[in-house]
């Protein structure tokens, strides 16, 4: 299920905008000031790559290894 609202007693700590690649990795907006914040999230589970621009992240998620299955993970809140 793609979760785009946030519930009341989350905190939303990135937004998953596309797919980068044919590999899995996606781009992450990232609104956290400490990246190392995302390692906590649950679903999806991402680990933080690299910094692509400003407040984007490229990043891989667990379970994730081809383009289709990280579009499908676009709009996603961590």
């Amino acid at each position: 299920m793609k979760k785009t609202k946030a519930d009341p007693q989350e905190i939303v700590l990135a937004r998953v905008m596309a797919a980068h690649g044919v590999r899995g990795l996606i781009k992450c907006q990232v609104y956290a000031e400490d990246e190392t914040l995302i390692r906590h999230a649950r679903h999806p589970k991402i680990t933080l790559k690299n910094r692509h621009k400003n407040d984007v992240w490229l990043a891989e998620a667990e379970g994730v290894s081809s383009k289709e299955q990280a579009d499908a993970l676009k709009g996603h809140l961590v």
